[in-house]
This record gives C-alpha cells, sequence and structure tokens, in this order.
C-alpha cells in the first residue's frame, strides 16, 4: 500500500487490515492495474474479475479438481464486459499513463 501511495494511486490512510468494503476492493484493484501500468514492460495484463468487481476468479493455476477451471462463465457477454464503464475508464488511463494518448 506504501507504493501504491507514493505513486499517489491510493490515499496514505487507505485501509490494510480487515474486510475491505466493496468499495474499497475496486479503489485498491484499479491501483495495482495503474501501478503495473507504469512499468516499463512491454505487455501488461488486466485481471478481468477484478474490475468487473467479481469475487471469485474464473481459472485458477495448478488446480485440476478443486476449481471448476475452464467450466466458469462471465457472468455477462463479451460484448457487455467489454462496454463496462470500470473497463473503458481503467483502459484510458492505463493508455494515457504508459504515453499512448
Amino acid at each position: 500500500m506504501q507504493a501504491f501511495a507514493a505513486e499517489g494511486l491510493l490515499a496514505a490512510d487507505f485501509p490494510v487490515e480487515g474486510k475491505l468494503s466493496d468499495a474499497d476492493a475496486e479503489r485498491l484493484a484499479e491501483a495495482a492495474h495503474l501501478f503495473l501500468g507504469r512499468c516499463k514492460s512491454k505487455l501488461m495484463m488486466v485481471q478481468i474479475e477484478d474490475i468487473l468487481a467479481l469475487d471469485s476468479q474464473m481459472n485458477l493455476p495448478g488446480t485440476t479438481t478443486q476449481h471448476p477451471n475452464w467450466r466458469r462463465r462471465f457472468p455477462k457477454d463479451v460484448a457487455s464486459v467489454l462496454a463496462d464503464p470500470r473497463l473503458i475508464a481503467l483502459a484510458q488511463r492505463l493508455k494515457e499513463g504508459r504515453g499512448n494518448s
């Protein structure tokens, strides 16, 4: 959290203990993505489940029988996911932050 605060992505008093509110969880996910977007890497991935505020991951690496990998579906179709205002806003901020505006 200190790195996110130092980069101006989260307030210095952002909660670090206990359960996060939905709004705080969304702010944290956005801060993590924006922080990664500032790295010099030419490739960066977005965790769509975090941006859409889904409470479980679609596929978990390294599991075979513990998690229903490759069988779960997003709650919306692709067009709806790509039109989600949270995803659009994050994409714009990442684009601006990487100097691709």
